[in-house]
């Protein structure tokens, strides 16, 4: 079951779901209301062992964070670990440590081709929470880039935006070098950011990837609980009904 959930939207299965009952409508409100849980977070800052300029992104880094710094790899500390995450990168997906504004350690995308970055959960109860990430220009330049989003596994856009201001030689809103795109938590089972570069080229960078691991609830109330809003949703429905009904006069 692939579950999106965002601040004006609930899907499953990435389509809008009509309840038909009363009773698996009041279930389904349950559901929702304990769908996230507690979050453990962690940051991709693309700090390790074997990191090189131009070389490609190793596939392994930021899957299953259990430790912070395990001699290899290592992460930003945001509140906790993502053990049930995962994360792919584009084929040609591209790593440099400096000059792309104030970063250090981001990702490009070789050849120009459009970026991406999907973050997988891949245990029943887990999802992904996504919290913002940063971008700068190289070699500390400006630039505006065609597109940025962030869509869920039906690739459906939960997030957009067009004609973006990329910082690299002026500080932005933030009074630093780079651009701060804050998410205040996308939450999907899978997410992708998607960025063109456009002409650009390879001079844009995404750094400090801030995900989530929350944890799906799916909790059935008390009996009693879920027949008396059972009993209200119906008690409303037959109003409707009953007002529908033509004048039986004699």
């Amino acid at each position: 079951m692939k579950l999106s959930v965002s601040s004006d939207r609930y899907e499953v299965n990435g389509n809008r779901t009509l309840i038909k009952s009363s009773i698996a409508a009041a279930g389904a409100a349950f559901m929702v209301l304990s769908t996230l849980g507690t979050a453990k977070a962690a940051v991709l800052t693309f700090d390790y062992s074997d990191f090189s300029d131009g070389s490609a992104v190793n596939q392994a880094y930021g899957d299953n964070i259990t430790v912070f710094d395990n001699g290899v790899f290592s992460y930003g500390a945001a509140g906790g670990l993502t053990p049930d995450i995962v994360v792919d990168y584009s084929p040609l997906a591209r790593t440099w440590g400096a000059s792309y504004g104030d970063l250090a350690n981001v990702l490009y995308s070789g050849g120009g081709n459009v970026f991406e970055l999907t973050l997988s959960a891949i245990a029943g109860d887990a999802a992904v929470s996504l919290s913002g990430f940063e971008m700068a220009g190289w070699p500390s330049l400006d630039y505006v880039i065609p597109l940025i989003e962030v869509v869920d596994g039906n690739d459906e856009v939960l997030f957009s935006q067009t004609d973006v201001q990329i910082f690299g030689a002026t500080p932005g809103p933030t009074n630093q070098r780079r651009t701060v795109f804050d998410l205040e938590n996308i939450v999907a089972s899978e997410l992708t950011i998607r960025f063109d570069p456009g002409s650009s080229v390879e001079n844009v960078g995404i750094d400090n990837i801030q995900f989530s691991q929350t944890q799906i609830s799916q909790e059935v109330p008390e009996p009693s609980t879920l027949l008396g809003a059972a009993l209200i949703i119906g008690m409303g429905i037959s109003l409707r009904q009953r007002k529908s009904l033509p004048d039986q006069g004699n």
